[in-house]
């Protein structure tokens, strides 16, 4: 019901008020159709996010920085190779899947089962860090184990597995070690 409350005007509102609201006669609930509601409000703190000035002092606080302009050097050069590495994976994408396109690539089941485990491995890691089992997980999506393999884990596994494999055979073509 979040949709029908005029609230957008709590935070100007004095540490103690009352507010009334009348729901309109086309309410999609029924029983509250044209009723009032008084709402009282109690306001217990305001949070005001202040940010530092940028100084030299402020840049040696986040790291091995004298000034302020070694702290921008050292953002913008992080950028810069965030971008250069970026732009490294969409070309390397690009070759993998050409060559996905116009290959056949062949490889036992069992090599796509240990893939499979693998890419559930990964996620059992991710959830245990946010405190959950894949369980849990998995009833939050509301899926049986066996329904996500084959809709999620496998297609997922599928394509790593295809592109390590040419990967590889690029890397041997090109004796690269």
């Amino acid at each position: 019901y979040g949709d029908h409350r005029d609230l957008h005007s709590f935070p100007t509102r004095r540490s103690s008020d009352l507010l009334t609201h009348t729901f309109s006669l086309e309410d999609r609930d029924e029983k509250l159709r044209g009723k009032e509601v008084k709402i009282s409000i109690k306001v217990l703190g305001v949070k005001l996010l202040t940010l530092p000035d940028v100084t030299d002092e402020f840049a040696q606080s986040l790291g091995d920085y004298l000034t302020v302009e070694a702290l921008r050097k050292s953002i913008r050069q992080t950028l810069d190779d965030n971008e250069k590495r970026e732009y490294d994976n969409k070309y390397l994408t690009s070759i993998v899947d050409e060559i996905r396109g116009m290959s056949t690539i062949l490889y036992p089941p069992q090599v796509l089962q240990e893939e499979v485990e693998r890419v559930i491995k990964s996620l059992e890691d991710d959830l245990a860090q946010q405190k959950m089992d894949l369980s849990t997980y998995l009833k939050t999506i509301n899926k049986e184990k066996e329904a996500f393999v084959e809709s999620e884990a496998k297609p997922v596994a599928r394509q790593r597995l295809v592109r390590s494999l040419i990967l590889d055979e690029m890397a041997h073509a090109e004796n690269i070690q």
